[in-house]
């Protein structure tokens, strides 16, 4: 599905995007900086298990998170400011 949107900004007009996949290639190159917002890992797991149901088990969910983003992309080490909780 193609999900393409025209969004007019100001000149001096900021963008937030958020998502867990937007660091990315290709869409990383299109952000002027990241902000990746870390939370604690059970927090995090949490809501990808609720959110991702339709991948299959539990297991299965965590294993194609933590492939598919964590270990391919390393969004905590490549993003421009790295913000704790």
């Amino acid at each position: 599905t193609n999900y393409t949107q025209t969004i007019v900004l100001p000149v001096h007009g900021v963008l937030i995007a958020e998502g867990v996949f937007l660091q990315r290639a290709p869409l990383k190159n299109q952000f002027d900086k990241i902000i990746y917002l870390s939370v604690p890992e059970c927090v995090r797991l949490n809501r990808v298990l609720q959110r991702d149901t339709y991948i299959g088990t539990a297991q299965q969910i965590i294993e194609k998170y933590e492939n598919r983003y964590l270990t391919k992309h390393h969004p905590e080490q490549t993003a421009d400011f790295l913000i704790q909780d």
